[in-house]
């Protein structure tokens, strides 16, 4: 049998207030770990919530300082992302930057700093959730 201890351990899990993203913040609340999850609504479960906006960069930076100043990572989850159904024909130009926004840039500015973050403490694992809708 697969057994999870996550008791001291720290996570942030993006999109965490709902779908996967939720599962997984209520998988790892239940198994001892503190989770600080993101969410554009601050919508909350059993987990800390801090406001995050992958499409504006004034809540990504605010995301980051607020990373930098943890105590400690010891998981990022990054989960959020969008999908805009359009095809490429019928895509406007905000449509294009939204989801490179949220699915790419944001992330990889979060990444970063997450990352620094592991290496001072010399400690940490990153997990990147995609969806299928990709292809």
């Amino acid at each position: 049998m697969l057994t999870f201890n996550f008791k001291g351990k720290t996570a942030i899990v993006t999109g965490g207030s709902k779908g996967i993203g939720k599962s997984i913040v209520d998988t790892l609340t239940n198994h001892g770990c503190k989770v600080v999850c993101t969410s554009r609504t601050n919508q909350g479960n059993n987990s800390a919530v801090q406001a995050l906006d992958l499409n504006c960069q004034q809540s990504i930076a605010d995301f980051t300082e607020y990373v930098l100043s943890m105590p400690k990572i010891d998981c990022f989850i990054n989960n959020a992302g969008i999908n805009i159904p359009e095809s490429i024909w019928e895509m406007q130009g905000t449509s294009l930057a939204s989801t490179l926004h949220v699915n790419l840039l944001g992330p990889a500015a979060i990444l970063q700093a997450v990352a620094h973050k592991m290496r001072s403490q010399k400690h940490g694992r990153i997990v990147n959730v995609a969806s299928i809708a990709g292809v």
